[in-house]
């Protein structure tokens, strides 16, 4: 009997303890499982917000792809309008070529005719001619110079180089941007082109010398009559000196301007020149000093400048500036006096009705 006690005892004893340690292993299991819910409710909550702050944000993003939409019908809209107006402004400015052309066309006659009828006044009147054939303008005894406009004229080789950049169209960036729709020959009538064309040809009727040559340049130099390439051309020629004015009336600026080209094309002439005319307007914008970009600073001119400055002093060219200032380019007329100063030569800015 005592044995049998012993045993149930024992029995009930290991079931007591078995099942403390099974409570206990379900409570830890439980908090566990309630971490990781806790959790799991937390991420879902996070989520949740960031799911609302996108679709807040594509809400958003709705709206202004639909304000662009608008924009840019409204865009095409006045696109189409702008092509419209611009389709019937080329139609117009076309017109006006046109007529520009005619005019063109009779002022080149007139000034044949012109140059004809003084001719035949010359040799009417007996009166002195310059290397064109036309009257020659007096000149003081002292130095050969003109007291109106400063310049010297003296020397038996004299050189005109002529600024033909896009620039020398006009004096203001303004009255540039009118001539990019405009046709070529049309570019000609240019008020300010056909200012410096008339000093051309009224220093080619002026200056007393037995030889000349013209070189025209803008990014690169070249004679204006490609046939008296590095040769003297004889004043006395007038049939050359209409060819050659000639050649520079029909002559269109464009591009930009290497001033340091025009003064090495003239030291090819032999002998060198005597004298040098420059007709220009502003800096330049190109030299071997440096590759320029599609806009040039006003740093860059001066290096440019400084490049074709070197370039007259090396050679002792006597430089005579004849200056159609340019808008906006404020060092200009310093460095040329500078120029003109220091190679023994003068500066010179033509009134408004200059030379005519």
């Amino acid at each position: 009997m005592d044995c049998i006690c012993c045993g149930f005892g024992a029995v009930i004893l290991m079931f007591i303890l078995t099942t403390g340690e099974n409570a206990k292993q379900s409570k830890e299991i439980k908090n566990k499982l309630e971490k990781t819910v806790k959790k799991t409710e937390d991420k879902l909550r996070k989520e949740t917000q960031k799911f609302q702050t996108l679709k807040s944000e594509v809400t958003e993003l709705e709206k202004t792809l639909q304000s662009l939409l608008q924009q840019a019908k409204k865009s095409e809209e006045a696109k189409e309008e702008a092509s419209q107006n611009l389709a019937s402004t080329i139609e117009n400015k076309s017109e006006k070529s046109e007529s520009l052309k005619t005019l063109l066309e009779k002022e080149q006659e007139l000034k044949k005719q012109l140059i004809q009828i003084e001719g035949e006044v010359d040799q009417i009147s007996d009166q002195p001619k310059g290397s064109t054939g036309k009257a020659v303008i007096p000149f003081g005894k002292e130095g050969r110079r003109q007291y109106l406009t400063g310049l010297k004229v003296d020397g038996d080789r004299i050189a005109l180089l002529v600024d033909i950049s896009y620039s020398m169209l006009s004096e203001t960036i303004s009255g540039l941007n009118e001539y990019n729709n405009i046709t070529d020959p049309n570019k000609l009538t240019s008020r300010k082109w056909t200012r410096v064309l008339d000093t051309v040809d009224w220093l080619m009727a002026s200056m007393e010398c037995d030889y000349y040559q013209i070189i025209l340049y803008n990014e690169k130099a070249h004679f204006a009559l490609l046939d008296t390439a590095r040769k003297w051309m004889p004043s006395k020629d007038v049939t050359l000196a209409e060819k050659t004015s000639y050649a520079v009336w029909n002559t269109i600026p464009t591009g930009g301007s290497n001033l340091e080209s025009a003064f090495k094309l003239a030291a090819t002439l032999s002998p060198k020149p005597d004298n040098i005319f420059l007709i220009t307007d502003a800096l330049p914008t190109h030299s071997s000093a440096q590759v320029t970009g599609f806009q040039v600073t006003g740093k860059e001119r001066q290096r440019h400048f400084k490049s074709g400055y070197k370039l007259a002093q090396k050679h002792r060219f006597p430089i005579n500036v004849i200056l159609y200032p340019f808008e906006g380019d404020f060092n200009t007329a310093g460095s040329y006096w500078k120029l003109a100063d220091q190679t023994k030569g003068s500066l010179f800015t033509p009134s408004p009705n200059w030379p005519n």
